[in-house]
């Protein structure tokens, strides 16, 4: 058994999701959603953005993200990942990965039938279930 860091996030969604198709029908799909932070530092007001990229090949978890829209907001629960990069000015960078586990609609505005806010695919992902790539 592997063991993770487990992270929920509220975001906004900032970019379409990506949707990769392999062979046997297996799919990854990965979208960037922002979360917004404002606070005050030495009296002044500071507004932040923090990007994360959201990836998971659960096929419901991915038919619910390929409904999506840029700026719905998600609340989002898995697997936290860290990778260090390079970039194209050579200096280091690090990105924020999360593995969904389960993915709901903050708003509440999909599907009547349930109450604002249940909306969601309650799907897990294996972190031992590797992708093909």
């Amino acid at each position: 058994m592997s063991t993770h860091a487990t992270a929920t996030i509220t975001a906004n969604i900032g970019q379409k999701h990506d949707t990769q198709k392999f062979e046997g029908g297996r799919r990854l799909a990965s979208m960037s959603v922002c979360v917004n932070r404002r606070y005050m530092q030495g009296g002044q007001k500071v507004e932040a953005a923090d990007w994360y990229k959201i990836q998971t090949n659960n096929p419901a978890l991915i038919d619910l993200i390929e409904g999506c829209a840029v700026g719905e907001r998600l609340s989002i629960t898995g697997a936290l990942s860290l990778k260090e990069f390079t970039r194209k000015d050579k200096t280091k960078g690090m990105s924020v990965e999360i593995w969904a586990d389960r993915i709901y609609y903050v708003d509440g505005k999909r599907d009547d039938s349930k109450s604002e806010g249940e909306q969601k695919a309650p799907a897990t992902h294996d972190m031992d279930d590797h992708i093909p790539f």
